[in-house]
Protein backbone atom coordinates (compact mmCIF):
# COMPACT_ATOMS: atom_id res chain seq x y z
CA UNK A 1 0.00 0.00 0.00
CA UNK A 2 3.24 2.75 0.64
CA UNK A 3 4.51 1.43 -2.66
CA UNK A 4 0.98 2.47 -4.45
CA UNK A 5 0.84 5.55 -2.92
CA UNK A 6 4.03 6.34 -3.48
CA UNK A 7 4.64 5.32 -6.99
CA UNK A 8 0.62 8.08 -7.50
CA UNK A 9 2.62 10.79 -6.23
CA UNK A 10 5.48 10.01 -8.29
CA UNK A 11 3.29 10.20 -11.50
CA UNK A 12 1.24 13.34 -10.59
CA UNK A 13 4.75 15.62 -10.05
CA UNK A 14 5.67 13.67 -13.58
CA UNK A 15 2.53 14.72 -14.98
CA UNK A 16 2.82 18.29 -13.20
CA UNK A 17 5.99 19.03 -14.62
CA UNK A 18 5.27 17.83 -18.63
CA UNK A 19 1.85 19.99 -18.46
CA UNK A 20 3.64 23.10 -17.03
CA UNK A 21 6.46 22.08 -19.83
CA UNK A 22 4.02 22.81 -22.45
CA UNK A 23 2.26 25.57 -21.55
CA UNK A 24 3.86 28.97 -22.85
CA UNK A 25 5.44 30.97 -20.34
CA UNK A 26 3.11 33.58 -18.91
CA UNK A 27 2.83 37.12 -20.57
CA UNK A 28 4.59 39.34 -18.52
CA UNK A 29 2.29 42.51 -17.76
CA UNK A 30 3.97 45.82 -19.37
CA UNK A 31 3.10 49.07 -17.75
CA UNK A 32 2.84 51.95 -20.17
CA UNK A 33 5.25 55.18 -20.06
CA UNK A 34 3.19 57.67 -18.20
CA UNK A 35 3.21 61.96 -18.38
CA UNK A 36 3.11 61.96 -22.59
CA UNK A 37 3.65 65.67 -23.32
CA UNK A 38 3.99 67.99 -26.17
CA UNK A 39 5.83 70.81 -27.92
CA UNK A 40 6.69 72.46 -30.26
CA UNK A 41 10.11 73.19 -32.01
CA UNK A 42 11.76 76.38 -32.34
CA UNK A 43 10.44 76.12 -35.86
CA UNK A 44 7.38 76.03 -35.07
CA UNK A 45 6.69 73.29 -37.69
CA UNK A 46 7.94 70.68 -35.75
CA UNK A 47 6.16 68.17 -32.89
CA UNK A 48 8.22 67.26 -29.99
CA UNK A 49 6.99 64.28 -27.53
CA UNK A 50 8.41 63.79 -24.04
CA UNK A 51 7.26 60.79 -21.79
CA UNK A 52 8.40 59.42 -18.81
CA UNK A 53 9.85 55.69 -18.87
CA UNK A 54 8.04 52.19 -18.44
CA UNK A 55 9.01 51.02 -14.70
CA UNK A 56 8.95 47.97 -16.59
CA UNK A 57 12.65 46.25 -16.83
CA UNK A 58 13.90 44.89 -19.91
CA UNK A 59 11.44 46.43 -22.32
CA UNK A 60 12.58 46.58 -26.02
CA UNK A 61 11.35 50.31 -26.89
CA UNK A 62 8.26 52.40 -27.53
CA UNK A 63 6.19 52.35 -30.25
CA UNK A 64 4.66 55.83 -31.08
CA UNK A 65 1.46 56.40 -32.80
CA UNK A 66 -0.46 59.11 -34.85
CA UNK A 67 -4.04 59.58 -35.76
CA UNK A 68 -5.16 62.24 -38.29
CA UNK A 69 -8.30 64.35 -38.46
CA UNK A 70 -11.14 61.53 -39.28
CA UNK A 71 -8.42 59.01 -39.11
CA UNK A 72 -7.40 55.86 -36.92
CA UNK A 73 -4.36 55.15 -35.00
CA UNK A 74 -0.95 54.11 -36.31
CA UNK A 75 2.37 53.29 -35.36
CA UNK A 76 4.98 55.61 -36.97
CA UNK A 77 8.28 54.47 -35.65
CA UNK A 78 9.66 52.28 -33.19
CA UNK A 79 12.02 53.69 -31.02
CA UNK A 80 14.88 52.43 -28.39
CA UNK A 81 14.10 51.45 -24.55
CA UNK A 82 16.36 54.35 -24.04
CA UNK A 83 14.66 56.91 -25.61
CA UNK A 84 12.13 58.98 -24.06
CA UNK A 85 11.69 62.09 -26.50
CA UNK A 86 10.60 61.79 -30.20
CA UNK A 87 10.51 65.01 -32.59
CA UNK A 88 8.19 64.28 -35.82
CA UNK A 89 7.66 67.00 -38.89
CA UNK A 90 3.52 66.04 -39.18
CA UNK A 91 3.62 67.48 -42.84
CA UNK A 92 1.40 69.76 -41.91
CA UNK A 93 -1.53 67.50 -40.91
CA UNK A 94 -2.62 68.21 -37.63
CA UNK A 95 -4.09 65.08 -35.46
CA UNK A 96 -3.63 63.12 -32.16
CA UNK A 97 -0.43 60.87 -30.79
CA UNK A 98 -0.32 58.50 -27.94
CA UNK A 99 3.08 55.98 -27.17
CA UNK A 100 3.45 52.22 -26.13
CA UNK A 101 5.75 50.37 -24.60
CA UNK A 102 6.57 46.39 -25.78
CA UNK A 103 9.06 43.65 -25.10
CA UNK A 104 8.74 41.09 -28.44
CA UNK A 105 4.87 40.81 -29.38
CA UNK A 106 3.35 42.18 -25.95
CA UNK A 107 2.61 45.91 -25.93
CA UNK A 108 1.69 47.48 -22.94
CA UNK A 109 -1.67 50.43 -22.63
CA UNK A 110 -1.26 53.59 -24.62
CA UNK A 111 0.18 56.72 -22.72
CA UNK A 112 -3.46 59.64 -22.64
CA UNK A 113 -3.66 61.19 -25.91
CA UNK A 114 -1.94 64.52 -26.84
CA UNK A 115 -3.54 66.64 -29.78
CA UNK A 116 -2.28 69.33 -32.09
CA UNK A 117 -6.12 69.50 -33.50
CA UNK A 118 -6.73 73.63 -33.38
CA UNK A 119 -9.71 73.94 -30.99
CA UNK A 120 -12.56 75.03 -33.13
CA UNK A 121 -14.93 78.13 -32.15
CA UNK A 122 -18.15 78.80 -34.27
CA UNK A 123 -19.35 81.90 -35.58
CA UNK A 124 -20.04 84.81 -33.02
CA UNK A 125 -20.99 88.15 -33.75
CA UNK A 126 -18.14 90.95 -33.41
CA UNK A 127 -18.85 94.80 -33.35
CA UNK A 128 -16.76 97.34 -34.99
CA UNK A 129 -15.58 99.51 -32.38
CA UNK A 130 -17.77 101.85 -32.66
CA UNK A 131 -20.72 99.18 -32.73
CA UNK A 132 -23.17 98.80 -29.64
CA UNK A 133 -21.34 95.24 -29.03
CA UNK A 134 -17.77 94.05 -27.73
CA UNK A 135 -15.99 94.78 -30.86
CA UNK A 136 -12.55 92.78 -28.84
CA UNK A 137 -11.67 88.64 -29.38
CA UNK A 138 -9.55 86.92 -27.34
CA UNK A 139 -8.69 82.69 -26.94
CA UNK A 140 -8.93 81.44 -23.72
CA UNK A 141 -4.90 79.37 -23.33
CA UNK A 142 -6.51 76.24 -21.41
CA UNK A 143 -9.47 75.60 -23.31
CA UNK A 144 -8.75 77.43 -26.80
CA UNK A 145 -12.07 78.79 -27.25
CA UNK A 146 -12.76 82.09 -28.29
CA UNK A 147 -14.96 85.27 -26.85
CA UNK A 148 -15.86 88.84 -27.63
CA UNK A 149 -15.00 91.27 -25.12
CA UNK A 150 -15.48 94.98 -24.43
CA UNK A 151 -12.97 97.17 -25.63
CA UNK A 152 -14.38 99.89 -23.42
CA UNK A 153 -13.33 97.90 -20.76
CA UNK A 154 -10.02 98.07 -18.89
CA UNK A 155 -10.26 94.64 -18.24
CA UNK A 156 -10.87 92.98 -21.23
CA UNK A 157 -6.92 93.69 -21.68
CA UNK A 158 -6.01 90.60 -20.41
CA UNK A 159 -8.12 88.55 -22.73
CA UNK A 160 -8.49 90.37 -26.39
CA UNK A 161 -5.81 89.22 -28.82
CA UNK A 162 -7.76 91.19 -31.85
CA UNK A 163 -10.00 93.65 -32.45
CA UNK A 164 -12.59 95.08 -35.18
CA UNK A 165 -11.78 99.04 -36.18
CA UNK A 166 -12.50 101.13 -39.04
CA UNK A 167 -10.33 103.94 -37.33
CA UNK A 168 -13.05 106.81 -37.93
CA UNK A 169 -16.51 107.98 -36.36
CA UNK A 170 -19.31 105.48 -36.66
CA UNK A 171 -19.43 102.49 -38.03
CA UNK A 172 -21.08 103.33 -41.67
CA UNK A 173 -17.62 103.65 -42.96
CA UNK A 174 -15.36 101.15 -44.66
CA UNK A 175 -13.33 99.56 -44.53
CA UNK A 176 -13.14 97.63 -41.57
CA UNK A 177 -9.34 96.29 -40.36
CA UNK A 178 -8.61 93.57 -37.94
CA UNK A 179 -6.08 95.30 -35.39
CA UNK A 180 -3.96 94.01 -32.46
CA UNK A 181 -4.86 95.72 -28.98
CA UNK A 182 -2.53 98.06 -28.78
CA UNK A 183 -3.29 99.73 -31.79
CA UNK A 184 -6.34 100.90 -29.87
CA UNK A 185 -3.42 103.25 -27.42
CA UNK A 186 -2.01 104.78 -31.22
CA UNK A 187 -5.17 105.87 -32.77
CA UNK A 188 -7.86 107.68 -32.28
CA UNK A 189 -9.24 104.84 -30.93
CA UNK A 190 -7.66 105.62 -27.80
CA UNK A 191 -10.64 108.29 -27.33
CA UNK A 192 -12.96 105.09 -27.05
CA UNK A 193 -10.16 102.10 -25.46
CA UNK A 194 -9.01 103.40 -22.08
CA UNK A 195 -5.16 102.88 -21.36
CA UNK A 196 -4.19 99.54 -20.41
CA UNK A 197 -1.51 97.07 -21.22
CA UNK A 198 -3.20 95.73 -24.51
CA UNK A 199 -1.72 93.07 -26.24
CA UNK A 200 0.73 93.53 -29.05
CA UNK A 201 0.03 90.79 -31.56
CA UNK A 202 0.51 90.28 -34.87
CA UNK A 203 -2.23 89.95 -37.32
CA UNK A 204 -1.71 88.19 -41.47
CA UNK A 205 -3.83 88.14 -44.03
CA UNK A 206 -3.17 84.17 -45.29
CA UNK A 207 -4.09 82.00 -48.31
CA UNK A 208 -6.41 79.16 -48.52
CA UNK A 209 -3.49 76.77 -48.31
CA UNK A 210 -1.79 78.39 -45.39
CA UNK A 211 -5.30 78.28 -43.27
CA UNK A 212 -5.30 74.48 -43.43
CA UNK A 213 -1.40 73.76 -43.02
CA UNK A 214 0.96 75.84 -41.64
CA UNK A 215 0.76 79.48 -40.80
CA UNK A 216 3.77 81.88 -41.57
CA UNK A 217 6.52 82.48 -39.19
CA UNK A 218 6.77 85.10 -36.85
CA UNK A 219 7.97 88.18 -38.10
CA UNK A 220 5.44 88.20 -40.85
CA UNK A 221 2.90 89.52 -39.59
CA UNK A 222 1.46 93.71 -39.03
CA UNK A 223 -0.19 95.51 -36.25
CA UNK A 224 -3.24 95.62 -38.41
CA UNK A 225 -4.53 94.56 -41.72
CA UNK A 226 -8.03 95.17 -43.89
CA UNK A 227 -10.82 93.14 -42.96
CA UNK A 228 -12.35 90.91 -46.32
CA UNK A 229 -15.11 88.96 -46.17
CA UNK A 230 -14.83 85.36 -46.34
CA UNK A 231 -11.30 85.62 -45.82
CA UNK A 232 -8.62 83.72 -43.30
CA UNK A 233 -6.10 85.61 -41.14
CA UNK A 234 -3.30 84.49 -39.04
CA UNK A 235 -3.02 86.10 -35.43
CA UNK A 236 0.69 85.75 -33.89
CA UNK A 237 0.62 86.62 -29.87
CA UNK A 238 3.04 88.16 -27.74
CA UNK A 239 3.01 85.53 -25.85
CA UNK A 240 3.63 83.09 -28.38
CA UNK A 241 0.68 81.65 -29.93
CA UNK A 242 -1.04 80.92 -33.54
CA UNK A 243 -4.39 81.35 -33.77
CA UNK A 244 -6.80 81.34 -37.24
CA UNK A 245 -9.78 83.61 -38.10
CA UNK A 246 -12.20 83.14 -40.86
CA UNK A 247 -14.88 86.68 -41.29
CA UNK A 248 -17.63 84.76 -42.29
CA UNK A 249 -19.71 87.02 -44.43
CA UNK A 250 -18.73 90.70 -45.49
CA UNK A 251 -19.31 93.20 -43.07
CA UNK A 252 -22.82 94.37 -41.97
CA UNK A 253 -22.69 98.52 -41.86
CA UNK A 254 -26.10 98.75 -40.91
CA UNK A 255 -25.36 98.03 -37.78
CA UNK A 256 -21.54 97.63 -37.62
CA UNK A 257 -20.59 93.81 -36.96
CA UNK A 258 -18.77 90.66 -38.86
CA UNK A 259 -19.00 87.24 -37.95
CA UNK A 260 -15.94 85.77 -37.15
CA UNK A 261 -15.06 82.15 -36.72
CA UNK A 262 -12.10 81.27 -34.98
CA UNK A 263 -9.32 78.04 -34.45
CA UNK A 264 -6.62 78.21 -32.07
CA UNK A 265 -3.57 76.29 -31.76
CA UNK A 266 -3.14 75.35 -27.71
CA UNK A 267 0.29 74.16 -28.31
CA UNK A 268 1.88 77.44 -27.51
CA UNK A 269 4.60 77.86 -30.80
CA UNK A 270 3.30 75.63 -33.03
CA UNK A 271 2.21 77.17 -36.35
CA UNK A 272 0.74 74.07 -37.47
CA UNK A 273 -3.43 75.05 -37.99
CA UNK A 274 -5.02 72.20 -40.21
CA UNK A 275 -8.34 71.57 -39.65
CA UNK A 276 -10.07 69.63 -41.94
Amino acid sequence: MKKYTRFVAILMVVAGVAFFAGCPAPVTNIEPPASLSISADNTGTRVVLTWEASPTEDIDGYIVYFKPINGTFAPIDTLEATETQYEVDPQGTAGEYHVTAYKGDNESDPTDNVSTIPYHTAAVEVYELNGAGSSGYGWDRTTGSGSAYPMSQASSADNVDFYITNFAAGYTVVPYYLASPDVSQASSDSSIVPSANWRVNGIKHVTNEEANSVLPAAGNYVNYEELIGNSYYGVHTEDGYFGLVYTNGVPNTSNGTQNIETWFQLVQGLRLINHQ
